[in-house]
């Protein structure tokens, strides 16, 4: 069984994110789903402040322990019969709530202090990782409230107000209503114990120098978890993890293997011209495809732990690396941190890994079971269409081309109204396993290209690459530190 070996300021930085990826994804959040996960993610985020070490030489619980169960806590989520329902819970904040109660078990386990005043440094670590919590919950409070103020905005829809759950017309509209309120408190209030701590409070982040051999045992590690999690227990969960990470692997890998070429330990032409754009290809392939894999995954859907740890562990060793500060590490830091000229076969490796995942992501795509939450396979079902009409449209050369009607109703209403689980329909089924076809043979292609840019030494020798007038790509600009 994987080992979780991320520090405390590893998780926190996870789960910050974690929660800009919720920000920057507002108008594809599904409200109900964030806040099925809400009371999860409330508690571990307790968990863990009320693990926090008390700052002060006084023994017992901190002055502001119960801060987050007073700020976080929603009335009206035990309404049964109401919205949200059950269902599906949104997958990022099931995330942030696991690396929250891992911090809180590292915490009981080495940080009891009490009694005891901390030193100055280690109270500027613990203010530098109050400040990351609250910013992360700062982050997923404003999300889940745009969230809302999107599903209310429907329900006043007219269409909607004559599908409002029977027995209580008006009760959904008002709890929809009321959360938003309330989720708009909290983020006011949140705001506040952040004050003027955000960023500063993080100069005081104490961090470790960064260890070249985790980034290779961490690849290893992942490489067997992903292709044993595929096989065994192949799941929308688990080719969402997979897509996400291998796009980490990737973009954090181009990185090194960017520095690697300004020293000519790649072939700097080689570089410039074959595999640079196709780690580029090849990341944006992996990171669109786990965004659609995340709209058909549930939140613990079989998932393999063994695999969530693993994919952790990489992530951080390579934001370890690769990234200096809230920036990217220039090329001269990352030769200080390791050696640049095993990155290319590291590289390698990774993409030799990628080509065979991204079979397995094409053939879980061809799973006639696969479903999704009815409004994103009705929106979807209509664009995959259009498209294949377009396409035909064009092969046929006709002269005119009309859109199908946007009222064709790819799933049952009732089920659209609800935001149900519903079977892929044939069109988006076939579009899904496009794209993931597209997926694999980026894959074998980046897996090709580096066998031959990276499996044999640059034939430059002599001055710098600056003064033959190679130009070297910028850094890559695919790089996802998320996940």
């Amino acid at each position: 069984m994987s080992t979780d070996k991320r520090s405390i300021g590893e998780l926190l930085v996870a789960n910050d994110l974690l929660a800009r990826e919720v920000l920057m994804d507002t108008d594809q959040l599904h409200a109900r789903d964030v806040i099925r996960a809400w009371p999860a993610l409330r508690d571990a985020a307790e968990a863990f402040w009320s693990a926090l070490p008390n700052p002060g030489a006084h023994p017992g619980p901190r002055p502001d322990e119960h801060l987050i169960r007073h700020t976080l806590d929603l009335n009206g989520l035990r309404s049964k019969g109401l919205w949200p329902n059950a269902g599906r819970s949104d997958t990022r904040l099931i995330a942030m709530a696991g690396n929250f109660e891992q911090a809180a078990r590292l915490l009981h386990r080495f940080y009891r202090v009490e009694g005891h005043k901390l030193a100055a440094p280690v109270v500027r670590d613990l203010e530098a990782a109050e400040t990351r919590a609250l910013h992360s919950l700062y982050l997923v409070a404003h999300g889940a409230s745009v969230a809302l103020a999107h599903e209310h905005e429907k329900y006043q829809d007219p269409g909607m107000r004559q599908h409002r759950t029977p027995g209580s017309p008006e009760a959904v509209p008002k709890v929809v209503v009321s959360l938003r309120e309330q989720l708009a408190g909290v983020e006011q209030a949140l705001g506040l114990h952040l004050g003027r701590r955000w960023p500063a409070a993080l100069e005081g982040e104490h961090r470790e120098a960064p260890d070249a051999s985790r980034l290779r045992e961490a690849l290893a590690v992942w490489d067997v978890q992903a292709h044993r999690a595929m096989s065994q227990s192949p799941s929308a969960s688990t080719a969402l993890i997979v897509c996400h990470t291998q796009a980490v692997v990737i973009g954090n890998g181009h990185a090194l293997v960017r520095a690697a070429a300004l020293r000519e330990h790649v072939d700097p032409l080689e570089y410039r011209d074959r595999l640079a754009p196709s780690l580029e290809t090849t990341a944006a392939n992996f990171r669109a495809a786990g965004e659609v894999w995340r709209h058909m995954a549930r939140a613990g859907e079989g998932l393999d732990k063994d695999l969530r740890v693993a994919s952790g562990e990489v992530v951080a060793a390579a934001r370890e690396i690769v990234r200096d500060g809230a920036m990217l590490a220039s090329p001269d830091v990352l030769a200080q941190r390791v050696d640049l000229a095993q990155a290319g076969r590291t590289m390698q490796h990774a993409l030799i890994s990628s080509a065979t995942l991204g079979q397995a992501v094409k053939e879980l795509a061809a799973d006639p079971n696969l479903s999704g939450p009815a409004r994103w396979v009705h929106e979807e079902a209509i664009k995959a269409q259009t498209r294949l009409h377009a396409a035909d449209a064009l092969s046929r050369q006709h002269a005119s081309y009309v859109e199908p009607s946007p009222m064709n109703a790819w799933v049952n209403p009732n089920a659209l109204r609800r935001n149900a689980d519903v079977p892929l329909p044939p069109v988006l089924r076939e579009s899904i396993s496009g794209q993931m076809e597209r997926l694999a043979q980026s894959a074998v292609a980046g897996r090709d290209v580096a066998g031959g840019a990276l499996g044999r030494h640059p034939q430059l020798t002599g001055r710098e690459i600056e003064g033959r007038g190679l130009p070297v790509p910028d850094a890559p600009t695919s790089l996802f530190f998320g996940r």
